[in-house]
């Protein structure tokens, strides 16, 4: 039988074809299914170099489509075609996504990134100065996405998939609650301060809500004669603005009875809240129990800004007081509720936990005091 040759008279093997231009191509069947794929090169030796990759990749079960994908498409792809829940979640991503696309790793195809290199980059960022949770979120990216190429048979295992925590510390400052006694500190401060501050901080140790929640409380969610607040929506920040959304989890939309502190604070804001002609809506709602200087409804970072303002303000009296924000006052109401007792599905409920581990791992803080008292109730001697 004559075998096939090129224009320059070399034997092309079996699958092999020169095309009119004078490029060359490899014919070749998916495995396990009757599709026929093709790859292409302009020099032969190229071509051949490409079957070689190609039999390998067939070898281990992968498909050819994946070989010149790179970081940054397929970053894109899971970022496209993962479904979020939240527009600031997306934009969260977005914004992270673009960090990653400025490292030389980003260029580099998928099906050469090794683990051991994922980890020499990490370590390297994190010698550069850059935090641990900004490096974490790195990986939250990039894992799933890597994850995906796995499953679509792009890459056989997925370099990414590995504890952070084995090559990098925790670096990150960890949110303590305030003490009764810095609450009381705290909030006899911020009486002396005027401005709206103080309520704010009441209502927050007092609810345990985020601070989203707060800024989206509407005068119709407070219910004066059954004392309960209905927490249905948050107000978040999006490249677009401001925006109406539901609450972080499932388990957000929820109903927070008031003690008689937020009781009377409450009936407070609403005495000395703002009059205006037309009240300012958002996404089809009016009515918000907390406005801007400008009238409009008030921005979670209006009130991280306000917080960092007192902080520092308190400091300069008290300058081992630590750092106030409105997650340091929900930690603290929920440690408050612990140290009362109060059931653990009960505080999941307030708290508007999807789980109990989020409850008892993240947002309760122990200190000497409360958990000598414990120590007392259950042995019954100090």
């Amino acid at each position: 039988m004559t075998r096939r040759k090129d224009k320059n008279g070399r034997v092309l093997h079996k699958g092999e074809g020169e095309r009119p231009n004078g490029t060359y191509y490899y014919r070749y069947k998916v495995p396990y299914t009757t599709k026929w794929k093709y790859i292409y090169a302009k020099k032969l030796n190229e071509l051949r170099e490409k079957e070689s990759i190609l039999e390998e990749i067939l070898h281990e079960g992968l498909t050819y489509d994946g070989l010149h994908v790179t970081v940054a498409e397929q970053v894109d792809r899971y970022v496209t075609l993962h479904k979020w829940a939240k527009a600031g979640t997306l934009n969260a991503v977005t914004s992270i996504v673009r960090r990653i696309k400025q490292y030389p790793i980003a260029q580099q195809k998928i099906h050469d990134v090794r683990i051991s290199e994922c980890k020499a980059w990490f370590k390297e960022l994190s010698a550069g100065g850059l935090s641990r949770g900004t490096i974490a979120s790195f990986q939250n990216i990039l894992r799933p996405a890597f994850e995906m190429a796995v499953e679509d048979s792009y890459i056989k295992r997925n370099p990414f998939h590995f504890k952070l925590g084995s090559i990098i510390a925790n670096d990150a400052e960890t949110r303590e609650a305030l003490t009764p006694k810095q609450q009381k500190l705290y909030l006899e401060f911020l009486a002396t301060q005027g401005g709206r501050w103080h309520d704010v901080a009441v209502i927050l140790i007092d609810t345990g809500m985020r601070a989203g929640e707060l800024c989206g409380l509407t005068m119709q969610d407070i219910d004066f004669k059954l004392r309960r607040i209905h927490v249905s929506r948050q107000i978040s920040y999006t490249k677009e603005g401001l925006k109406i959304e539901t609450p972080k989890t499932k388990s957000g939309d929820r109903y927070i009875p008031m003690t008689s502190r937020a009781y009377q604070t409450l009936k407070k804001v609403l005495r000395e809240r703002r009059d205006t002609t037309v009240e300012p809506s958002l996404d089809g709602i009016c009515g918000f129990l907390f406005l801007s200087n400008n009238g409009n409804p008030i921005a979670p970072s209006n009130l991280c800004s306000g917080f960092e303002r007192m902080t520092k303000k308190l400091t300069k009296e008290h300058n081992d007081f630590p750092h106030v924000t409105p997650h340091v006052l929900r930690h603290t109401f929920c440690t408050n509720a612990q140290r009362s007792n109060m059931n653990i599905k009960s505080l999941q409920y307030f708290m508007g936990h999807s789980t109990t581990a989020m409850t008892l791992d993240l947002y309760s803080h122990a200190d000497l005091d409360s958990a000598q008292h414990e120590f007392q109730k259950a042995f019954g001697e100090v």
